[in-house]
């Protein structure tokens, strides 16, 4: 039964069908349909397991830094300093939180899928037609069609009338597509392509049929594209990989340091076991920067604000980053490429070829022949065309109204630009009148390519039966044996059908499409009989053609260029046909060679992974067509084994398990899915699809913003561990209590890191190469520049602070130094400040990694002045005003030594312009952010 491939059933007749699968027309009976039941299950889309908010709370503690701060919280508790444990705790859990929040919405993407079937639908059982629950639904049911039905499960087409379906939530194409009953034994379609095959999730648009299913549940497209998509596991960002592999070495170095701080302190100096503890736990968290990955999250939020100014919606953080690293570009839909509305370029009628000017639908033009202006209503030739354009056709051209500003259409898009083209001509519906009149309609079917229509004509008194066809070029040209030429019809001759067929090829090498038109009378047929297609279309007289384009949007074709200009590679992966394909890849320049390899699904079915290989490196053109969602995804992985970051672009149901295996998911606002709206990580403006640039310039700038926050916090971090390990090695007091490095690293840092990342992007950062995937957050140069440098000077100078304390106290070297009470207080106070005052400095300073930052203007940046003038208030406050003072035991220094503070931030900024200058001067280009 349903053990049948819908390939195999769609090559089989009706009779066929209701055999391979034991039912009838009339449908099943009640016993057999619930045998039936028990042995497929029921017909819905199969929850996921479920994670427990608990359980998704552990594993996102499954990081470094989590995992160092839960070890340091729980060193606190132990040796009796819980409010130190509390705080790292509270630390740790925002982190958690957050990660836990990402998965959570990662898991939409099937939740979505479930909510695209309706609750009822109606059977055929036993010749009754009764509603029942979706659910109950099983393979040889048969489901009565009509327009507003929901197909509910994947089948095959018994019957039908005049059948057209939308596919929207299958291929995110709104434009309605005929269907037909009958055997289709064409391996090279895809399902959504098979005439005879209506899949769950389609909704019938007009006419009437009766589907008999073939699959439920989870063995339907739907079930497919659910089990696959939610088989995915994101994978972390670039971003995401540079910070975990920062964070395991920071916490092995940390662990390591902490180690070695009670070692030293408890064995080497006999502190007790208590304040040994107390020292590594200074250790540890001076070494892990706390405030890295909440800055990095507060970044990559503001970066989602100012996309949003510019219609791209961020959904996860982390794909705006991801794409500073994007090296190839997957484009689905042909239609991303171009306007979404078709427009009639020309009209070959009489041997003579018409321009037609105007655009969208307003009916507001003219026809012009050799630049010389033509009225339609003398020209017979050119009126015959564009009156059968408006015959052969089932859609509605409607005036600008309160829900659209402009003119628009009800229908298909190809028939509205005819219908607009007619009525530039002054023909359409009022202007023929009530004296043609149609009888009975064709529609158009791909498989014969062909539609026709038969109407009565009043003319002088006497009624005339006459049939016109619409379809394909060649095909309409192949079944006429005469032309109209000034009005009269003559023999078409094999040269005159040889120059026309060159001529419709010279159009369809350009990517347009084709629209022939013919006609013939008719005898009245017998009494009680009906025209049937194969009856009336053959012996026409060809009366022309419209050759139809989408223009392609200058969105779009900047975003073509920007890509190529930013180093990315961009693929048509699409389910349309490759000529189409290609055609409209020729339009907005993303295809320039002469040759173009085609790929259809079928050949990529055939083809090894291997070969699959060697056809993605950037040697040759190559366009994907007719790809479903299993290739979809294959070739995106085929891409990430060559070591490429994967940007796609899709809007279709079929492409959820390709946005989620790609880096980043893109959507079209407009023509999106549910699903893939659900699955993707940047959602574009269907209006403004170079929003993409945007969000690329953005994405790098933010990992080369990161680069300099991590460079700002990691400086007081090497000064806040460096502190630390002179007090162990030299055996004087702590300089800097656990709280008070807390208070820097969650506290007086945010606002300055968070400014930090605001910086605008660099002049030409969309004309480098993208950033490797393995490029460290921390390359050689930051590393030297922050740790050696920055990191041990500011380390300097909150030392030099902290003995300044007891040095006007009457200390002098050799003397013992207290480690309690308010000298103590101060001193460290002092230190506090010494580092929080060296780092409005470093914040300046790290504006840029090599160029002066006067080049660029120091206050250019006025969020970074307001945040270092918060983060100076904010320690003003935290020293002087209570209880703030008393919970991190701060005590005002002498006001003597609040000189030496206001000279760190210069001190810091002069040392690392010195340093830059050093660095221009043995200059090495790498990637440019």
């Amino acid at each position: 039964m349903s053990d049948h491939s819908l390939d195999q059933i769609a090559a089989m007749s009706p009779l066929e069908v209701c055999a391979a699968l034991q039912t009838a027309p009339h449908g099943l009976d009640e016993a057999e349909a619930r045998r039936r039941r028990e042995r497929y299950g029921p017909n819905a889309i199969a929850d996921t397991l479920p994670v427990s908010t608990l359980r998704r709370l552990i594993a996102a503690f499954a990081n470094w830094i989590s995992l160092i701060l839960l070890i340091a919280g729980l060193l606190a508790f132990l040796s009796d300093t819980p409010i130190i444990g509390w705080i790292i705790l509270v630390v740790a859990l925002l982190n958690g939180v957050f990660t836990a929040w990402q998965e959570y919405l990662a898991e939409r993407a099937i939740a979505a899928l479930r909510q695209l079937l309706p609750a009822t639908a109606y059977v055929r059982r036993a010749g009754q037609v009764r509603q029942i629950p979706t659910t109950e639904v099983v393979p040889g049911d048969v489901l009565p069609l009509k327009p507003g039905t929901v197909v509910v499960a994947d089948g095959y087409l018994i019957s039908s009338d005049g059948l057209r379906v939308k596919q929207t939530a299958l291929t995110g194409n709104a434009a309605p597509v005929t269907k037909v009953a009958g055997a289709m034994p064409d391996p090279t379609l895809a399902l959504v392509e098979r005439p005879n095959i209506l899949l769950a999730g389609t909704v019938v648009f007009e006419g009437q049929g009766s589907l008999v299913v073939v699959h439920t549940g989870m063995q339907t497209l739907l079930g497919t594209i659910a089990e696959s998509t939610a088989a995915l596991r994101a994978e972390p960002s670039p971003l995401g990989q540079a910070l975990n592999a920062l964070a395991a070495t920071i916490t092995r170095v940390a662990i390591v340091a902490g180690i070695g701080a009670f070692l030293l302190t408890v064995v080497g100096q006999q502190f007790s076991v208590q304040a040994g503890i107390i020292f590594a736990i200074g250790m540890i968290v001076a070494f892990v920067p706390e405030g890295l990955l909440p800055t990095v999250t507060l970044a990559l939020a503001l970066a989602r604000r100012r996309l949003a100014r510019y219609g791209v919606l961020v959904r996860r953080l982390a794909g705006v980053e991801s794409l500073s690293s994007a090296t190839v570009l997957c484009l689905d839909r042909v239609e991303t490429l171009t306007g979404s509305a078709l427009t009639v370029n020309a009209i070959w009628a009489g041997g003579r070829v018409y321009t037609a000017t105007g655009s969208g639908y307003r009916p507001e033009g003219a026809f012009l022949h050799e630049r010389a202006l033509v009225r339609v209503s003398s020209n017979p030739d050119l009126t015959a065309v564009l009156h059968a354009a408006v015959l052969c056709n089932n859609s509605r051209l409607l005036p600008p109204d309160a829900s659209n500003p402009d003119w628009h259409i009800v229908g298909d898009p190809l028939e509205g630009a005819l219908l607009a083209t007619a009525a530039r001509g002054g023909i359409n519906d009022a202007s023929i009148g009530n004296h043609v009149v149609r009888l009975q309609s064709f529609p158009h079917e791909p498989r014969r390519q062909l539609g026709s229509v038969v109407v009565t004509i009043e003319r002088n008194g006497k009624r005339e039966l006459a049939a016109y066809v619409r379809g394909a070029g060649r095909v309409v040209l192949s079944l006429c044996v005469a032309i109209q030429r000034r009005g009269m019809a003559t023999a078409l001759d094999e040269a005159t059908r040889q120059e026309i067929e060159q001529i419709i090829d010279d159009h369809a090498r350009t990517g347009q499409r084709v629209v022939a038109f013919a006609m013939r009378t008719l005898e009245e047929p017998q009494e009680g009989m009906m025209w049937r297609a194969r009856d009336i279309e053959h012996d026409l007289t060809f009366l022309g053609f419209a050759a139809l384009q989408e223009p392609p949007q200058p969105e779009v074709v900047r975003l073509i260029e920007g890509c190529h200009k930013a180093g990315i590679r961009v693929i048509v992966v699409t389910g349309a046909y490759g000529l189409a394909a290609e055609a409209a890849a020729r339009r907005v320049g993303l295809i320039d060679t002469p040759h173009v390899h085609i790929v259809t699904g079928a050949d990529l079915d055939d083809m090894s992974s291997a070969n699959l290989g060697l056809l993605l490196a950037p040697l040759e053109d190559v366009i994907f067509a007719q790809m479903d969602a299993v290739h979809k995804r294959r070739i995106v992985e085929a891409l990430q084994q060559r070591g490429e970051v994967v940007a796609f672009l899709g809007d279709s149901i079929n492409d959820a398990p390709a946005l989620r295996q790609a880096e980043i998911g893109v959507v079209v606002s407009a023509s999106g899915t549910a699903v893939a709206l659900a699955a993707a990580d940047i959602v574009l403006n269907a209006q403004h699809p170079a929003g993409l640039l945007l969000a690329i310039e953005e994405g790098r700038a933010i990992f080369a913003n990161i680069q300099k926050l991590a460079a700002y916090i990691f400086a007081h971090n090497v000064a806040e561990a460096a502190v630390i390990v002179v007090s162990v090695v030299a055996g004087i007091p702590l300089p800097l209590t656990v709280l008070q490095v807390l208070a820097i690293d969650v506290g007086t840092e945010l606002l300055p890191s968070v400014a930090l990342s605001a910086e605008p992007p660099e002049p030409g950062i969309l004309e480098h190469p993208p950033r490797p995937r393995t490029a460290p957050l921390l390359d050689r140069e930051t590393l030297l520049r922050t740790f050696a440098m920055l990191g041990m000077l500011e380390g300097m100078l909150a030392l030099l602070a902290f003995f300044a304390v007891y040095w006007s106290a009457g200390w002098r070297p050799g003397m013992p130094m207290d480690n309690s009470g308010d000298l103590y207080a101060q001193a460290t106070t002092l230190t506090y400040m010494a580092i929080v005052m060296a780092q409005v400095g470093v914040a300046f300073a790290s504006r840029t990694r090599r160029s002066s930052v006067f080049h660029i203007g120091l206050f250019t940046n006025r969020a970074l002045v307001i945040g270092t003038l918060l983060s100076v208030v904010l320690m003003l406050a935290l020293v002087y005003v209570e209880p703030l003072a008393t919970l991190f035991n701060f005590v005002p220094p002498p006001p003597e030594l609040w000189l030496m503070l206001i000279s760190f931030p210069a001190i810091m900024l002069l040392v690392d312009e010195i340093f830059k200058w050093w660095r221009r001067r043995h200059q090495t280009v790498r990637f440019a952010f």
